[in-house]
């Protein structure tokens, strides 16, 4: 068994700096305000205290773990309000969760009626991005973990990206985990996106292997249809956004959180193994 690492780069990162958890304060406005910041959370500055709030308070805090959902989620807003508009969680949770950002900048640019081309305002999206990545940029729980354990197994690794070369780079350089993968697939490297399966199966003929023989990692639903439509194994890592339940029935199995695929293939029958 082989692994596609078919996350999008941000699948494995979270924001992890005091600036992020100021960003958010503005999008929130007075929810902040009955929550107690701890040291060691979410993010470097804060924990939330589960005081007396109930349901609102765990969906909140679901919420905040969703941590590449934030990270698109203070882009995007940042993006809106250069132009002197407003950008909600609402507007993100129901129109941008779980999409890619060539659709997102398209509605964004199509919605928000902004003057710019789709070249443009993907350019500004990834401008905006590469701020967020030098202020700091962590590795989700569990990441660097897993990468080590796959190669100690002597698992090959291929990450599959619709994202653009270099933006995708920017983050695995930033880790120093270029050199951990096996092999890189791009968007450019296929004449279909997705929903088509090519980007999938691109990465499998990359690491000679049926498709069969490789396991795919993701955390979304259009990801899942890919991995399913391509008669791969997927296993989900859900986001801020948990897939519709038809999609987890393509799955494999789901986990909370990356590390917890090591328990996963290692608890597994033969065939899940190398």
């Amino acid at each position: 068994m082989q692994i596609v690492l078919s996350l999008n780069p941000h699948g494995f990162i979270h924001h992890y700096s005091d600036q992020l958890g100021q960003s958010l304060q503005p999008l929130f406005g007075k929810l902040f305000q009955i929550f107690s910041w701890h040291a060691k959370c979410v993010f470097s500055c804060c924990k939330i205290s589960c005081v007396d709030h109930g349901p609102f308070l765990s969906w909140f805090a679901k919420l905040l773990k969703g941590y590449r959902d934030l990270l698109f989620l203070l882009i995007y807003r940042k993006f809106v309000t250069l132009t002197g508009r407003e950008f909600s969680l609402e507007d993100y949770a129901k129109n941008f969760s779980g999409k890619t950002i060539t659709l997102n900048v398209k509605y964004l640019i199509d919605n928000y009626r902004i003057p710019w081309t789709s070249e443009f305002g993907f350019s500004r999206i990834v401008e905006i991005e590469h701020g967020f990545i030098i202020q700091g940029v962590e590795l989700k729980p569990g990441a660097r973990e897993l990468i080590s354990w796959l190669k100690k197994n002597d698992y090959k690794i291929a990450m599959a990206s619709s994202s653009i070369e270099e933006r995708a780079l920017n983050i695995l350089r930033h880790h120093d985990l270029v050199d951990s993968f096996d092999e890189l697939v791009f968007g450019y490297e296929v004449k279909r996106g997705k929903p088509a399966p090519d980007i999938f199966l691109r990465a499998c003929k990359k690491l000679s292997e049926k498709p069969e023989d490789c396991l795919v990692l993701e955390d979304g639903e259009a990801g899942i249809q890919v991995a399913f439509s391509a008669n791969i194994p997927v296993i989900c890592i859900p986001d801020m956004k948990v897939p519709n339940q038809r999609y987890l029935e393509m799955t494999s199995a789901t986990l909370p959180s990356l590390d917890q695929v090591i328990t996963y293939l290692t608890n597994s029958s033969e065939t899940w193994l190398r």
